[in-house]
């Protein structure tokens, strides 16, 4: 099923957090490296989001893996 899944382009994303395109590519990057999120890139569409609900943080340090910048608010 389809349970889990999103397409939105980074565009997308940047406009709905308020981040640029770049944070939001180094945050997916990120959370895909942190095992949260299976992104399936598709040329010429938007990439393929899954989420894995499974996986957590290690809660003893907090880390997801990478860190994920908190500030770098759109700037136009």
């Amino acid at each position: 099923g389809a349970c889990g899944r999103c397409w939105p382009s980074l565009a997308r994303l940047a406009l709905m957090t308020g981040y640029s395109e770049r944070t939001v590519r180094r945050a997916l990057r990120a959370l895909e490296a942190a095992g949260l999120v299976r992104i399936e890139r598709r040329p010429g569409r938007p990439a393929l989001y899954s989420l894995n609900l499974s996986t957590t943080p290690d809660r003893e340090s907090g880390d997801p893996g990478q860190s994920v910048p908190r500030t770098g608010k759109n700037r136009k």
